[in-house]
């Protein structure tokens, strides 16, 4: 399967918030050629909280770019410091980058942020890792195995479905998320 055909699959009944993920996209940012600094957080991890007490429930959902098959960055930028490779990913040149934002603004998800140096950063899928035969870093960092890049039916084994809250905003984002099978309530009989 070719990294174009792949989708960042990420299993929300497996997500525990830890921000391990987070941490490691963090880390690969700072430790990269051209260090971005502490506050390149390219890797965000959301929470959803729901419910009313004492049936409270909290799930996370990360985000960080997606690499839409339509992506609204690639056109907004009128300096062409963000192209799409034949891999389907998403690369930004901060060397063509002024900053202007409006790749910042063109993003639904909110991948694409100017950091404190004022150009754009983002998530850049890991190249030079699946080059080198590895998964990336966010996905190999995951101790519970919530994330993973691959099929969409990576995670078949679990009791998962799509989850139809998430919006692709009509970008095809290479992303799938799963949430746990909900049963339908159980009738019980009258006493």
């Amino acid at each position: 399967m070719s990294l174009a055909d792949m989708l960042f699959v990420v299993d929300l009944g497996a997500c525990t918030g830890c921000q391990t993920c987070a941490v490691a996209c963090l880390d690969r940012a700072n430790a990269g050629d051209a260090a971005l600094g502490d506050d390149a957080w390219l890797l965000r991890l959301h929470t959803l909280e729901s419910g009313h007490f004492p049936t409270v429930q909290v799930q996370f959902r990360i985000a960080h770019c997606w690499h839409c098959a339509q992506p609204a960055c690639v056109p907004a930028c009128a300096f062409a410091a963000l192209t799409q490779g034949a891999d389907g990913l998403v690369a930004l040149d901060r060397t063509q980058c002024t900053g202007c934002g409006a790749c910042v603004e063109a993003c639904p998800f909110g991948a694409v942020h100017l950091l404190a140096d004022g150009l754009a950063a983002k998530c850049d899928g890991c190249p030079d890792e699946a080059e080198a035969g590895r998964e990336p870093v966010c996905v190999r960092a995951c101790p519970m195995r919530a994330l993973a890049l691959g099929s969409a039916d990576i995670f078949a084994d679990r009791p998962r479905q799509p989850d139809t809250a998430f919006d692709a905003h009509g970008l095809a984002p290479r992303v799938r998320f799963l949430r746990r099978r909900t049963s339908a309530p159980v009738e019980r009989a009258a006493r």
